[in-house]
């Protein structure tokens, strides 16, 4: 008996097959046909959706954050024992007319150091002014401060006014 010099185990190399013949025949395929122009823009959209995507989700998750912050100051504002919210509000309405604009709400914030941007006090304004006046009236500066929980919002509502007239005369 004659040995052959090659292992049993392999075959002629004509018919030996591995593997990755399946995947080598896809790749040689697409090589052969690439995808249609319609097909890579088609591509390429869905790539682009699919990062918006992740980027929308992205500042939806650092809004809630921001809201949740929001929320815990408020808490925290209406756990004060000497915050009250009526005379607040008429400490920054100087003027004495029941309402307050950007324009008397930007400087009070601007001095606590709260905020300092004069488009997001607008935005602020904005948002809370349910009438659509351009200013706010108690109720809607009340609702801006207040904490959703009703339990809090019914504390602060049911503060008696200490006579406070400056802001520098609360404890900070």
């Amino acid at each position: 008996m004659k040995k052959s010099s090659k292992p049993e185990n392999l075959s002629s190399s004509k018919n030996f097959k591995s593997e990755n013949d399946g995947k080598n025949a896809e790749e040689d395929s697409a090589i052969k046909n690439p995808p249609k122009k319609s097909t890579m823009k088609s591509s390429k959209l869905l790539n682009q959706t699919n990062q918006d995507m992740r980027e929308c989700v992205y500042k939806l998750n650092v809004l809630l954050e921001n809201s949740r912050d929001v929320e815990e100051k408020k808490i925290d504002l209406a756990l004060r024992f000497d915050f009250i919210a009526a005379e607040l509000f008429k400490i920054i309405d100087n003027q004495d007319s029941g309402l307050i604009s950007t324009e008397l709400l930007a400087p009070f914030l601007k001095s606590g150091r709260i905020w300092n941007d004069e488009e997001t006090v607008q935005a602020l304004v904005s948002n809370h002014d349910k009438d659509k006046d351009g200013s706010l009236n108690f109720k809607e500066f009340f609702d801006m401060i207040a904490p959703y929980s009703e339990e809090y919002r019914r504390s602060l509502a049911d503060r008696k006014s200490r006579g406070i007239s400056s802001y520098s005369d609360y404890t900070l």
